[in-house]
């Protein structure tokens, strides 16, 4: 009977040793965490600047990456993405945009990062001010961080025009947060 026992203890000893060598070091969280605050500073930069190309830089090119962006069909693979946010840039500059509560996550080599955004974009009609909440799913591969996911979401009142949405043409003036 005590024969028996041992390899089923070994095979768990074995397991967990497995485990747990995959998981982060306490210091190596950390760090993982402040990168990913990073990203979404850095993000912010991109979608401000209008840089395409430095967007398009942050999604991996390993996987086909995924996107859910207000107004659009599900998107998949960076022609996709790149079209998406093409056709964002078109419609006017960005001359404002904020992330606020920020949540990270992270599960090995994957990360979730959340929260709430706001932006306001100029464009020949006035100024649009929206807000919305957000979801960024980050693999890493080779110690790199990239984006597989990008979720995006508008605040509800804002999805029916007129019922939550400030333009600048329509009250004269910009709305601030």
């Amino acid at each position: 009977m005590r024969n028996s026992f041992l390899p089923f203890f070994l095979l768990l000893l074995l397991l967990s040793l497995s485990v747990l060598g995959g998981c982060n070091r306490a210091g190596d969280i950390t760090a993982d965490l402040e990168e990913m605050s990073a990203n979404v500073e850095k993000f912010e930069a991109l979608v401000l600047a209008g840089d395409i190309d430095g967007i398009m830089g942050e999604f991996t090119d390993s996987i086909k990456p995924t996107g859910y962006y207000p107004y659009q069909p599900p998107l998949e693979g960076r022609e996709a993405l790149r079209a998406a946010w093409e056709g964002f840039f078109s419609q006017g500059k960005v001359t404002d945009f904020s992330s606020a509560k920020i949540h990270r996550k992270l599960y090995g080599d994957l990360a979730v990062v959340y929260g709430l955004w706001q932006m306001t974009q100029e464009s020949e009609n006035g100024s649009l001010t929206s807000s919305g909440r957000f979801t960024t799913v980050y693999g890493r591969k080779d110690g790199v961080w990239k984006i597989i996911h990008d979720h995006v979401s508008i605040s509800p009142s804002e999805m029916n025009p007129g019922e939550g949405a400030s333009t600048e043409a329509e009250s004269g003036s910009a709305s601030e947060a």
